[in-house]
């Protein structure tokens, strides 16, 4: 558990954002990440309904879907999806090709929360990180 929670920062104008050091990893469409195939009628299909594509990015239930983050190394993405080991303080951010999204690795990454109040910050600590 974190020991002071993070302090919400004015971005651009009004929006606020927290940045919270989170575990990010990174996931594709195929089999490797989903156990999906092309052809099966869900692959692609992210937990909120939308098809992925480059700037998706699954987290924790707690943090709702719509949800914008900023990733280093990554660049600006939104939560549209969940994973079965996205718990807590953790992301899998979503690129296309196999070979790069191994290349990415596993990495700690200060990420910003943009919108997230208290409330979420809490629930996610409480999980843990990894």
């Amino acid at each position: 558990m974190a020991e002071r929670p993070p302090e919400i920062m004015p971005a651009r104008g009004e929006e606020r954002y927290v940045e919270v050091a989170m575990l990010v990893t990174a996931y594709t469409a195929g089999l490797e990440s989903t156990g999906k195939r092309p052809g099966h009628p869900l692959y692609g299909v992210t937990a909120s309904g939308v098809r992925v594509f480059p700037g998706v990015v699954a987290a924790d239930p707690a943090i709702p879907f719509g949800t914008r983050v900023w990733v280093p190394g990554y660049g600006h993405g939104v939560v549209l999806d969940r994973g079965g080991a996205i718990r807590g303080l953790r992301l899998d951010v979503y690129i296309p090709d196999l070979e790069r999204a191994r290349e990415w690795g596993v990495r700690r990454l200060p990420v910003r929360l943009y919108g997230v109040g208290p409330e979420i910050l809490r629930a996610l600590e409480e999980v843990g990180s990894p």
